[in-house]
């Protein structure tokens, strides 16, 4: 019989890669034998400290003596506030080449940050700098931009002190940048027009965050301009700063990167029809649309009709405005006499959630009868009586379909 330590080091520190994902479970395995530990010490390329049980109790001497595995490639340290630069350093002393970090709600410094991007350099692909306060910010992205030109991914969420050009050097300076977080950012006009900049990895940018973001509406075509190739837009409650609680979104009708978009998250905007019709015909690699909470005009269900449109969407969330029985009828592609035609249904969606707030609760029995291939579905509710109804979707679950019920809209 083989024994698992007959394995060479390469292929055993491939075995325990599936068990190292939680900081416990890789200081359990260190304890097993003197082998294992030694394996871990040179092979181990991921350590997360982030668990909840975890990170309000890593101090400075217990990172010290985890930190010194010239093997990690990836360090997660969000959350883990008792952190100071002390170790950071450490890290940056012991594995010079990281991948992906994250910092995210720490208290570091750009006294030990600055040599973590100066350090990594060309080995660094991701980095979370979340919450990050300090003032200065626009040095640290300015050397991201000098040392960091294989960066494919920024997430900057929250950060308060973020001047109008503090993103140029980073937009300038890394062409591989895919992947750019910005939420919950007040925006100046400048940071989205440098987007637009000759020289600007804004025509490579894959995903863009601007959840919960205020920005003047007029520089949504700079910013939507700029990115011709993006596949993942988030405007979760995006806040317009002109005053207005909802932005409108009727300037980006014509925008090219309708017809890249994968992803789109339009949660709490105002949307017009145009937009919503334009976003229906020329969005014909549209994968997922999130529309919770959002305010639309009346006739914007028929846009929801377009062929190409139905084949391609597989996730679909549905605000109480659009939850009626003629959306359920093109969901569904049930034909109910003196109304037109709905279509064929939504073939290739696998999840879907309802916010039900003005249709009759009888309806839902339109749901099980489409061609759908559901595996996930929440409905969402206020109103009494609502679960009595839900009788109806036991033909869904005994298809295989996760059916979730809440008696509220988050």
């Amino acid at each position: 019989m083989v024994h698992i330590n007959d394995f060479p080091d390469e292929i055993l520190a491939a075995i325990l890669s599936f068990f190292t994902d939680k900081f416990t479970n890789v200081v359990l395995l260190r304890f097993v034998c003197r082998r294992w530990r030694d394996v871990l010490r040179t092979h181990l390329l991921r350590i997360d400290f982030s668990e909840d049980s975890v990170r309000s109790r890593v101090t400075d001497a217990i990172f010290l003596h985890f930190s010194a595995i010239p093997s990690l490639k990836e360090v997660n340290l969000a959350s883990c506030s008792r952190l100071t630069d002390k170790s950071m350093l450490k890290l940056v002393e012991c594995c010079p080449e990281l991948a992906v970090v994250n910092v995210d709600t720490c208290k570091f410094t750009a006294e030990s940050l600055g040599p973590l991007i100066r350090s990594s350099g060309a080995f660094l692909l991701e980095l979370n700098l979340a919450f990050y306060g300090g003032s200065d910010l626009p040095g640290l992205l300015e050397l991201l931009g000098q040392h960091c030109p294989n960066l494919r991914a920024l997430h900057l969420d929250y950060a308060p002190r973020l001047p109008a050009r503090a993103l140029w050097p980073v937009l300038a300076g890394c062409p591989a940048l895919e992947r750019l977080s910005l939420q919950g950012i007040k925006f100046p006009a400048a940071v989205f027009q440098a987007l637009a900049r000759p020289g600007s990895c804004g025509r490579q940018l894959r995903s863009i965050n601007l959840a919960c973001s205020t920005l003047a509406v007029d520089t949504l075509p700079d910013l939507i301009g700029g990115c011709p190739c993006l596949e993942v837009l988030d405007l979760h409650r995006l806040q317009a700063a002109d005053g207005d609680s909802l932005p409108r979104l009727g300037s980006l009708i014509t925008a090219p990167c309708l017809e890249t978009l994968r992803s789109i998250d339009l949660s709490g905007c105002e949307i017009p029809v145009g937009f919503m019709r334009a976003l229906t015909t020329r969005g014909s690699r549209l994968q997922a649309l999130a529309l919770r909470r959002s305010m639309f005009t009346e006739g914007t269900e028929e846009c929801f009709v377009n062929a190409a449109f139905r084949k391609t969407i597989t996730s679909l969330q549905l605000c109480s405005t659009l939850v009626n029985t003629r959306m359920l009828q093109i969901l569904t592609g049930r034909v109910i006499p003196g109304t037109a035609h709905p279509g064929d249904g939504y073939p290739g969606l696998t999840y879907l959630v309802l916010q039900w707030a003005n249709e009759p609760a009888e309806t839902i029995e339109f749901l099980p009868r489409g061609p759908m291939r559901l595996k996930y579905l929440r409905l969402e509710s206020n109103a009494p009586g609502f679960a009595a109804h839900c009788l109806a979707l036991n033909d869904l679950e005994r298809r295989g379909c996760e059916v979730e019920m809440r008696m509220n809209m988050g």
